[in-house]
């Protein structure tokens, strides 16, 4: 009994590290996943206009003086949202793939059915913002003219898999954006009781 449980003492745990079992059986726990795409929403009022010559700022560490003065780079980019967008689609294309199967309330399957329509309209309604503002900030014009996209990824991606996606045409990224917004738009009550 002392040489397991100095075992147990001397071998760490994984921190952090959940499997479906949690997720599936902890309604609480699956929403959160949920709402990693809300707390990744821009939530405070930027002073762009100190990046136009409406406004100038004396403030060193003001991100647009940082960027006209040359610091602006890959490492430094405060206009970027590539990391925190795909970062809140990773999340939300994992709790589509769960959705379905987390028991969201015991008290009857019509409520089941309620919930589950609500967070996954919510899920895709997030998804397609996302894109949009990946869209607006990244797409571009090829050197042949064609409009450019971004990867668009409705599934999970696991470590094995090759993350090495090519873009997404524009018009594919449009279409895409545009059925998630209507798949939620179907999801979501129209009047919140």
């Amino acid at each position: 009994l002392i040489m397991s449980a100095c075992e147990m003492l001397t071998e760490p745990g994984l921190d952090n590290q959940f499997n479906d079992d949690r997720v599936l059986n902890d309604p609480a726990f699956a929403e959160g996943i949920l709402l990693r795409g809300y707390v990744l929403l821009p939530s405070d009022y930027t002073f762009d206009e100190t990046a136009t010559d409406d406004a100038v700022s004396n403030e060193r560490s003001n991100i647009y003086l940082r960027m006209a003065t040359g610091e602006w780079s890959p490492q430094f980019n405060p206009l970027g949202n590539w990391d925190t967008a795909y970062d809140a689609i990773f999340n939300l294309n994992y709790f589509l793939s769960v959705v379905d199967r987390v028991e969201w309330s015991w008290q009857s399957d019509d409520r089941n059915e309620m919930f589950r329509n609500k967070f996954k309209g919510e899920a895709l309604a997030l998804r397609g913002y996302y894109y949009f503002k990946l869209l607006e900030r990244f797409g571009g014009v090829a050197s042949d003219g064609q409009l450019l996209g971004v990867p668009y990824l409705t599934e999970v991606i696991s470590t094995e898999e090759n993350w090495e996606l090519p873009r997404n045409t524009y018009d594919e990224c449009i279409q895409l954006i545009q059925k998630d917004l209507e798949e939620a738009m179907a999801l979501l009550p129209y009047m919140w009781e």
